[in-house]
């Protein structure tokens, strides 16, 4: 049975804790963008909301697109069959009068520039990589040519106790790894651990929950989740088969 890697991290239980299904977008070291097996369309976004987006510097990828647009509408054809073969989470914008005019206005060097139909790939809330109509309109290629990209399905984000549970009963043999990226000295051990962990060209998968807003649960309480009893309040690398932990330990001090 093959290893699969859960990397709890923490940021986003601030939104999961007001809806347990709802996931949100992340970027992990340049790694993938998230997916999650639950996700079968696009997330419809408004002007408004793309404008919050980018100017609080999320990682997020935006389908910029016009349902009067007969190319719009092919490339939306392409993009929603690969959400539903990969889960894939793309949220998209309509350009309709009044929001092409608000986004042009507002970030006029990304949006002026990249007309619809554009698949955005937004990092930090800066546009780093962008796929037009040519590379849209055909599935197979599109799909080749983002694989280097977007690791498919292996990278997945889980924001609540109930959701860790059941993937690890999906995935009993499993590793759990938890970081607090505000901390300088551990977000340095946490990279160099998920560069070595994480193999996007493989099977393993990983899934990732951000603590640093994960406002309703402390580390024991994710800890208590899954079924390890401890008094360590803090990172963690826990190794886990069928479905029972069989060991841990602290990856930052060595301690355990």
């Amino acid at each position: 049975m093959k290893k699969v890697v859960l990397f709890l991290l923490t940021s986003l239980c601030l939104v999961s804790c007001k809806d347990a299904n709802e996931n949100a977008l992340m970027l992990v070291n340049d790694y993938d963008y998230v997916t999650n097996n639950n996700v079968t369309n696009f997330i419809d976004l408004n002007g408004k909301d793309v404008i919050n987006r980018i100017s609080e510097r999320d990682d997020f990828i935006l389908f910029y697109y016009s349902r009067t647009c007969s190319s719009c509408n092919e490339t939306n054809e392409t993009l929603q069959k690969y959400i539903n073969d990969y889960h894939y989470i793309i949220n998209r914008v309509d350009a309709d009068v009044y929001t092409k005019d608000l986004l042009e206005k507002t970030y006029p060097d990304v949006f002026m520039e990249h007309p619809n139909p554009q698949l955005m790939f937004f990092k930090n809330g800066e546009l780093t990589y962008s796929h037009g109509y040519i590379n849209l309109k055909n599935y197979d290629a599109f799909k080749s040519r983002n694989k280097n990209r977007v690791k498919e399905s292996n990278l997945y984000q889980l924001t609540t106790p109930e959701a860790i549970k059941e993937f690890i009963n999906n995935n009993p043999n499993t590793t759990i790894f938890t970081y607090d990226k505000n901390n300088a000295y551990e977000l340095n051990y946490y990279v160099q651990k998920i560069k070595k962990t994480h193999n996007p060209d493989n099977d393993e998968k990983t899934v990732i929950i951000e603590k640093n807003s994960l406002f309703c649960m402390s580390y024991l309480e994710i800890y208590k989740a899954i079924g390890l009893e401890t008094t360590l309040d803090r990172s963690l690398i826990i190794n886990m088969e069928n479905g029972l932990v069989k060991g841990y330990g602290d990856y930052v001090f060595g301690e355990r």
